[in-house]
């Protein structure tokens, strides 16, 4: 289940990076980025 969690967790960061708007893609993109590193660690933490 750990590794279905980060899978979606990529998944989610490549579809906010394709549906940035015009105005706000630097916002999205670091949010997405934030939400990417912080499931990263914690998959590497409980691995």
């Amino acid at each position: 289940m750990k590794k279905i969690g980060l899978g979606i967790a990529i998944l989610l960061f490549a579809v906010v990076l394709a549906l940035c708007s015009s105005g706000m893609e630097l916002l999205a993109t670091g949010i997405g980025l934030v939400g990417l590193i912080f499931s990263v660690i914690g998959f590497l933490e409980r691995g």
